[in-house]
């Protein structure tokens, strides 16, 4: 099966245990991306890092 993938799909692999971590890790799935997406990671990396601090502070509250 081939799936393309956007930038959103990426950041919302970065949570730990999210579905869309194991989905992306499914060997039988080719994925592909659009040539801009390492720009786009890039252009946001400072709001993605942010995101990422708080769930892990969230995480570490339980």
């Amino acid at each position: 099966m081939k799936v393309v993938v956007d930038a959103n799909v990426i950041i919302s692999a970065f949570k730990r245990d999210s579905v869309t971590r194991k989905i992306l890790l499914f060997p039988f799935i080719n994925f592909y991306s659009p040539a801009y997406l390492l720009d786009e990671l890039e252009e946001h990396k400072g709001e993605i890092m942010k995101k990422l601090r708080s769930m892990k502070k969230n995480l570490r509250s339980f």
